[in-house]
C-alpha cells in the first residue's frame, strides 16, 4: 500500500481517537455523565480496530518531526464549549477521511465507519445541548 495513504490512515485515527478522548474527559468529570462517557469510549475503541490491518505499518510511516501541520498555530479557545466543539469537528471530519479511504482500501468497513460518523452527530447534538443549558 501506498506509504502516504499509511500516514494517512495513522493521523486520522489519531486525531479522531484524540478528539473522541478530550471530549469523553469533559463529559466525565465536569458534566459526570457515565452514560454519555462509555458511549463515547466505546466509539474511541472501535475506530482502531477498524483500521488494525494496516497496524503498525501505519505507524511506521509517521513522520511527526517533518509534519508540515506540527507548525499549525493551535487555536485558543474561551471556554469548554468551544473545546467540545472543536474536538467534534475534528473527530467527524477525521471519520470522514477515513471512510472516503475505506472506499479504496477496505470497501467492506465502510458503513461501519459511516455508521460511527453518524453517531458522532447524535453525540455532539446531545452533548452540545447539554453544555448550553
Amino acid at each position: 500500500m501506498n506509504k502516504n495513504i499509511l500516514r494517512i490512515i495513522d493521523a486520522s485515527v489519531n486525531r479522531s481517537t484524540e478528539g473522541l478522548r478530550v471530549i469523553e474527559e469533559i463529559v466525565r468529570f465536569l458534566y459526570n455523565d457515565e452514560k454519555t462517557y462509555k458511549k463515547l469510549r466505546i466509539i474511541r475503541h472501535k475506530i482502531p480496530r477498524l483500521f488494525i490491518n494496516y497496524y503498525p505499518q501505519s505507524v511506521l510511516q509517521r513522520n511527526s518531526c517533518k509534519d508540515p501541520g506540527k507548525k499549525v498555530k493551535e487555536k485558543k479557545y474561551k471556554n469548554i464549549k468551544h473545546i467540545v466543539i472543536s474536538n467534534f469537528h475534528r473527530i467527524s471530519e477525521s471519520l470522514r477521511v477515513l471512510e472516503e479511504l475505506a472506499k479504496m482500501i477496505q470497501p467492506k468497513k465502510v458503513q461501519k465507519i459511516k455508521n460511527l460518523r453518524y453517531k458522532i452527530y447524535d453525540l455532539e447534538k446531545f452533548v452540545v445541548e447539554k453544555i448550553c443549558r
